[in-house]
């Protein structure tokens, strides 16, 4: 082994030993109020140079030096300190409940002002977006990414109670021969509604669609008879449309039963 290799051995060694036994020192916010409160005391009670305080506290001197100052020229800075970190507290278990009800009910988290707004409407609270996006990243885990839209579920426990209440409702309407007419709006975006087609493996089984411009809305109306009453429109549907297609239908059953209307009032 010659000289240059021992000499890189003995440096890689001692890099080693160096990084083994140098301890990590603190940061200002990785200290508590209560930590800060053991600085303190260990200062008054042993009077060391700030060096030593910080070897005790693993923290930087000057760290060690800034604490010990606050202190002489506020007596009372621990005790604030504390007073904050307890409305800090209070802020995030105020994010993680109101989160948690959100979570638990159902409901959706779109955003971090949405969970202020929630806060500040049932607890008159304030609460930075700092705050809440540190508790809904690092506290609960969760993570702010794109919605992907899937099926919508027609078979959850509202929409189960939903349609049993509209059976109990319809069914003895029916049994009485009452007519009822159910009433439905919908659009055509395209005219080609074909979804498969065979085709050769090694080719792409594509086709170029073409989309209505402008859209075409329909209203229908069912009875129970079998009868429909339709409407094509190229405008957004909104209420004065449906109420202009009501009192359409209403003129037009007027002209097949004029008798109409008493019979639904029975």
């Amino acid at each position: 082994m010659n000289k240059q290799t021992r000499s890189r051995e003995y440096v890689s060694a001692t890099e080693g030993r160096n990084k083994r036994y140098k301890p990590t020192l603190r940061k200002r916010h990785e200290l508590s109020s209560a930590d800060m409160l053991d600085i303190i005391s260990y200062w008054q009670a042993h009077q060391p140079i700030m060096s030593e305080l910080g070897r005790e506290f693993e923290i930087t001197a000057f760290l060690a030096w800034t604490i010990v100052r606050q202190f002489k020229l506020d007596g009372l800075f621990i005790a604030k300190l504390r007073a904050k970190e307890q409305l800090y507290e209070e802020k995030v278990e105020s994010v993680k409940s109101t989160v948690a009800n959100l979570l638990r009910d159902g409901s959706h988290v779109w955003s971090i002002a949405s969970v202020q707004a929630k806060i500040s409407h049932n607890e008159g609270k304030k609460v930075s977006r700092t705050i809440v996006a540190h508790v809904l990243r690092d506290i609960l885990g969760m993570s702010y990414r794109k919605v992907l839209h899937t099926a919508y579920l027609v078979n959850t426990n509202r929409s189960l109670v939903l349609r049993q209440k509209f059976a109990q409702k319809m069914l003895p309407l029916l049994a009485s021969n009452m007519r009822i007419i159910n009433i439905d709006e919908s659009s055509v975006p395209f005219l080609d509604f074909r979804r498969h087609k065979w085709a050769p493996r090694q080719n792409k089984n594509s086709l170029a669609r073409k989309d209505l411009t402008p859209r075409v809305n329909m209203i229908v109306a069912v009875d129970t008879t079998g009868k429909v009453y339709a409407a094509l429109t190229q405008i957004n549907t909104d209420s004065e449309v449906m109420i202009s297609f009501l009192s359409r239908l209403a003129t037009v059953l007027s002209k097949e039963d004029p008798q109409w209307r008493q019979i639904a009032a029975c």
